[in-house]
């Protein structure tokens, strides 16, 4: 299910990039002045074309597992079309921690310079160290390993300023593993008990949730 609604996203994304390119395409006319004045008065108040760097802090949580999570984005808007790049790092509560690192491409309202709302797939890698870890009690490890995956973001801020703005805002994201690898090992153990060779084995992969609060910075380009 999520996976077919990230396709309908990027079919709906697509589409918006061969209209735009239609519309640069275009011949251009000449208008009369009482044309221009017309095309003036009905054109939007404003339109993106502007970059948002930010950074976020919140909560990461999976199938019996919770966590935090910090997140660095870059996203360039461009009327309705909106891509970047996001960068995240996280970790489940005395269990793993986790690496991200993902294109971005979607689709935003373009309103007022004072509102963000979109929403993008998203897709790249899981680093994932630690998984299953012994906490106190064992000297277990967990598993380590990467994974592809795909995901989405929705994002929803306000902003004030000038052609330099502040910015705060929600992220909130879903990512799905494409794989579930089960990672058998061996390892020493030597908490509470005479040092011994033990085994284990964890799975790397999970279907994940999301959400920052994010603060950042827009430029208008």
């Amino acid at each position: 299910m999520l996976r077919a609604s990230i396709a309908t996203l990027l079919a709906l994304t697509i589409a918006s990039i061969a209209t735009n390119a239609r519309a640069d395409e275009e011949p251009e006319t000449t208008e009369t002045p009482a044309a221009a004045e017309t095309t003036q008065a009905t054109a939007p108040a404003s339109s993106h074309d502007d970059l948002l760097l930010t950074a976020g802090l919140g909560a990461l949580g999976e199938a019996h597992k919770a966590g935090g999570i910090i997140s660095f984005t870059g996203l360039r808007q461009k009327g309705l079309l909106g891509y970047g790049a996001t960068f995240e790092y996280g970790g489940a509560v005395f269990d793993y921690t986790t690496y991200t690192a993902a294109p971005i491409v979607g689709i935003f309202v373009d309103g007022p310079d004072w509102l963000r709302l979109g929403v993008a797939a998203a897709g790249g890698l899981h680093r994932y160290d630690g998984v299953g870890r012994g906490f106190i009690s064992s000297s277990d490890p967990g598993a380590s390993g990467t994974t592809a995956f795909v995901g989405a973001r929705a994002f929803l801020g306000a902003e004030v300023g000038g052609k330099a703005r502040f910015h705060i805002g929600l992220q909130l994201s879903v990512d799905d593993d494409l794989t579930r690898t089960s990672k058998p090992y061996t390892y020493q153990e030597t908490a509470w008990t005479t040092p011994h060779t033990a085994t284990a084995s964890h799975t790397v992969g999970a279907l994940r949730f999301g959400g920052m609060l994010a603060l950042g910075t827009a430029f208008d380009l």
